[in-house]
């Protein structure tokens, strides 16, 4: 008997990403620069406050809502059967695992010396994720886009199966 394996639903997949970058958010604005490195902070102008926040980050909530939105509208098409599931479970996880990345490389205050190496090729190789994970969800709906405008331009009987 082959046991049963259980599979993570898309919704917690889009909610993790999203709580995600609420949580760096509010990271980076409540404590910025306990996170922040020494060889970060050689610019002439600070992005932190006198008591170590950091209120510029509160503009990732708008990539978070952005990526939230993309997430939510690639699970409301392939569900309607226009988008294959593999491609959009691909999407949602990249963007899950481009988020911690940077959420690890802002926690773990590891910097790039040889002692610390593992983490900080983990958090860049998962921030790698970040802009491939954006690229594929625009691709999967911009693609989404172009078959149902075809469909409608040739009188489809469905076009919400697009399959």
């Amino acid at each position: 008997m082959p046991m049963s394996r259980t599979r993570v639903s898309d919704e917690w997949v889009m909610g993790a990403t999203v709580g995600a970058y609420a949580v760096l958010t509010f990271v980076l604005y409540f404590w910025g620069t306990a996170f922040m490195h020494f060889w970060c902070g050689n610019s002439y102008e600070s992005v932190f406050t006198k008591d170590g926040r950091a209120p510029g980050s509160l503009a990732l909530l708008i990539p978070g809502a952005l990526v939230g939105v993309m997430d939510w509208g690639q699970i409301k098409v392939a569900q309607r059967g226009a988008l294959r599931e593999r491609a959009m479970r691909a999407a949602l996880w990249m963007n899950l695992v481009g988020i911690l990345g940077f959420l690890i490389a802002y926690s773990s205050n590891y910097g790039p010396d040889r002692d610390n190496a593992f983490f900080a090729i983990v958090s860049l190789v998962a921030m790698a994720f970040w802009p491939l994970g954006l690229v594929v969800s625009t691709g999967n709906l911009v693609w989404t886009g172009v078959q149902w405008s075809e469909c409608l331009m040739h009188e489809c009987s469905t076009p919400d199966k697009l399959a």
